[in-house]
């Protein structure tokens, strides 16, 4: 079965809007890789820490640098690595609607979202929602969801995405006092496994270029 043809506004979706997302995923499963290979020392020695983050402009296919590099000391480096991490956990969220699938109460299970009528998409069409449709791809059943990573196996996959759609929802939608627990695993896992599901549902059945920008040191 051919490749889709896709419009320029479907091939911005790609190239732009959605490949932030992307590359918020490999840089927070890369963060937090060292974060858990550093508390898993024995002593804490010879674990490569970040020292430096290149700062760019404009959109992942059009970057350039704004100077070489920045330093980072154990002062600051948070300020840089939590936000992207946040960010990372909410494109998590909002990547569950994106391919019609959603966590409902009291169920721990992912179901299949329902869909709105501005989510039948057709060429040139405008919504406010954008879902996996809107590239004229099916919805995934969550069944095919969960297993479109070949790293993370369904029911470890179903367990973190729900750990971050629970933990985003309470920590990151609004003010709460209640202290959700989110581990590292599961940012890391969850990230890792959105990686496999865009590859696999979406830039791979397009037949398009993965675009990754951000790359691991």
């Amino acid at each position: 079965m051919s490749a889709p043809t896709l419009t320029p506004e479907q091939k911005d979706w790609l190239e732009q809007s959605l490949a932030i997302s992307l590359n918020n995923f490999r840089f927070a499963s890369d963060w937090v890789t060292r974060v858990l290979t550093l508390r898993d020392s024995a002593t804490g020695h010879d674990v490569p820490i970040w020292t430096r983050v290149e700062l760019c402009h404009g959109h992942p296919s059009n970057l350039g640098p704004i100077q070489p590099f920045v330093e980072l000391t154990s002062d600051n480096v948070g300020f840089i690595a939590m936000p992207s991490v946040n960010m990372a956990i909410m494109d998590v969220r909002r990547s569950l609607p994106f391919f019609g699938v959603t966590f409902k109460e009291p169920s721990d299970k992912l179901v299949q979202c329902k869909l709105k009528n501005p989510r039948i998409w057709m060429p040139g069409a405008h919504g406010d929602d954008l879902g996996i449709e809107a590239f004229m791809l099916p919805v995934p059943t969550p069944g095919l969801f969960l297993s479109s990573s070949a790293r993370i196996l369904p029911d470890a996959a179903e367990s973190a995405l729900l750990s971050v759609f629970q933990w985003s929802n309470k920590q990151l939608a609004h003010f709460t006092t209640s202290q959700p627990n989110l581990v590292y695993g599961a940012i890391r896992d969850s990230c890792n496994f959105m990686l496999d599901a865009y590859q696999a549902l979406l830039y791979g059945p397009l037949d398009v270029p993965f675009p990754l920008r951000y790359h691991e040191a």
